[in-house]
């Protein structure tokens, strides 16, 4: 591990632009910080410092030890070795509310909140901690006046589950405003994030900075991190290996320093060998719970060997339309197909068993098992294949196989009786991947497939679908990053307002066009008269 360089002067923020410089008092240290978990080792002898005013950038590969380090500074680890300074004083915190309590908050990846309480009663939650009193409407008037400094709208009443995403994010960011806190960890805050929502964060971090706060910013967007970080913090192995400068570095340096070589490329892609439509989607229409429609006549095919990419600003249906052609939302109008035999009222099982996979974008809730290990999150496809039956599992066939996938599918940290939810995100990520593609599906869904990936996973994934597609596999792929659905799409639709608009796009994709049916501005032609020929 090399040793921790301290940013420069000019990397930190203007001291003019805040009342509480970063005037060299370092407001975070951690020192010689060590954690196993069995025979892993998350983080390895870690030293790390930030001073005031500045946000510090942290990244490495799925897996690294960023979320391990930076759970111990909020508390939510003990460390095996190491310590914890925070404004010159020693630390050791055995809980979440004992690094509250010294000026630390974490902003997580998934909101942590309750959700049938309002936001000013998760604030009163938080306040509770540090023996404040509750005063409803001082805290809302708090809450409004943080959000207006901050530009983090919300509405101190609203349910929290009752908002987006987005809105709970920043529910979380004003919980640790409220609470006063110096130290800001954000765990990639911008995983679940529409492009807009991204800018906007950006400008909050900043802002954070710009007003004293030490922030650390976990993310796998090295763009993001060189657009906002003053200084950036790589790790690999459980290690802190280099500290750079933003001015010093860019996308390629950091690249390479968290893989420790050169960066995995995707093979020059050749045009698709497309076969005969494997799954149509024709009018169809889902309902919310409130009976509101939420996918209004939207219709898409994607023939064998072909990747389908659906683009479309987060908000216009694309989940509730996935969810419909994977069987867990039902359909109030219109046929879905697959393989030409229609499957609109088959339940997940009948379809999986037809050849659909299905790699949701929600793999905590919807996609893993969080408690089992990695071989019976395998086995939820593979019973059957594996010598066993409804009723009966052959376990030993079970893990060779969930070992053999664990190497194929480079699952980092993971023996076959690992519970998967004590892996990276991006390590859950392929247990979910490799657990579907191994079925040797006929037709994909794939949702986000890499949100929270590093570049190195990423590429991998990417990797992974293009070689599926080559095998004769029909995949949609649905994601918020246009870059990746240009990237690995050989055709691509939009998806606005619960509906497909336009015709289908054929490579090479026009980016100005995109934007336009993304925005809802027609460019002539409609997705539904393509499908009915």
């Amino acid at each position: 591990m090399s040793g921790l360089r301290t940013p420069s002067p000019s990397a930190r923020h203007d001291p003019a632009l805040h009342p509480d410089p970063g005037d060299g008092r370092v407001a975070l240290s951690v020192e010689g910080v060590s954690k196993r978990f069995g025979a892993v080792v998350a983080n390895d002898n870690v030293d790390l410092s930030i001073d005031r005013g500045e946000v510090r950038g942290l990244v490495g590969e799925n897996g690294a030890g960023k979320t391990t380090l930076t759970s111990i500074v909020a508390g939510v680890y003990v460390p095996d070795a190491g310590r914890v300074v925070v404004d010159g004083a020693h630390h050791r915190f055995l809980t979440p509310s004992d690094a509250l309590r010294a000026g630390i908050s974490i902003v997580h990846q998934h909101p942590m909140l309750v959700e049938n309480q309002t936001v000013t009663q998760n604030v009163a939650l938080v306040a509770s901690r540090r023996r404040r009193r509750f005063d409803r409407q001082a805290i809302e008037a708090e809450l409004r006046r943080l959000a207006d400094e901050y530009g983090l709208a919300v509405d101190p009443r609203s349910i929290v589950g009752q908002l987006s995403p987005p809105e709970q994010q920043r529910v979380e960011i004003l919980l640790a405003l409220h609470a006063r806190s110096n130290i800001i960890i954000l765990d990639e805050p911008t995983a679940i994030l529409p492009p807009g929502d991204v800018t906007s964060l950006i400008e909050t971090v900043k802002r954070l900075g710009a007003q004293g706060k030490a922030v650390i910013f976990i993310s796998h967007k090295l763009e993001e991190v060189l657009e906002l970080a003053d200084t950036i913090t790589v790790m690999r192995a459980g290690a802190v290996v280099e500290t750079v400068d933003r001015a010093d570095a860019d996308a390629d340096i950091l690249a390479r320093l968290m893989v420790g070589g050169d960066v995995p490329e995707i093979r020059v892609r050749s045009p698709s060998a497309r076969g005969a439509v494997a799954l149509r989607v024709s009018e169809v229409e889902v309902a919310s719970e409130a009976r509101s429609v939420e996918v209004r006549g939207a219709s898409l095919r994607v023939s064998a060997g072909e990747i389908l990419g659906v683009a479309g600003v987060d908000g216009n249906g694309q989940p509730e339309l996935m969810d419909a052609i994977a069987g867990l939302r039902a359909v109030t109008a219109g046929r879905i197909e697959l393989l030409g035999g229609d499957v609109t009222r088959l339940s997940v099982e009948e379809r999986a068993g037809r050849g659909l996979a299905h790699v949701p974008e929600d793999r905590r809730g919807q996609g893993l098992a969080l408690s089992m290990s990695v071989a019976w999150n395998i086995g939820l496809r593979h019973f059957q294949t594996t010598g066993g039956s409804r009723w009966s599992v052959d376990y030993r066939a079970l893990r060779d196989l969930a070992s053999e996938l664990i190497e194929a599918f480079d699952i980092r940290g993971a023996t076959v009786d690992t519970p998967v939810g004590d892996l990276s995100g991006g390590n859950q990520q392929k247990v979910m991947l490799a657990r579907e593609l191994s079925t040797q599906p006929k037709a994909l869904l794939a949702s986000n497939p890499t949100a929270g990936l590093d570049v190195g996973a990423a590429a991998f994934v990417h990797e992974r679908l293009l070689t599926t597609r080559d095998q004769g596999c029909a995949i949609v792929v649905v994601s918020p990053d246009l870059d990746e659905l240009m990237l690995l799409s050989d055709r691509l639709v939009v998806m606005y307002r619960g509906t497909t608009v336009g015709a289908t796009m054929e490579r090479p994709f026009s980016r100005h066009r995109l934007g336009l049916l993304m925005g809802g501005v027609q460019t002539g032609g409609s997705a539904a008269t393509e499908f009915e020929s």
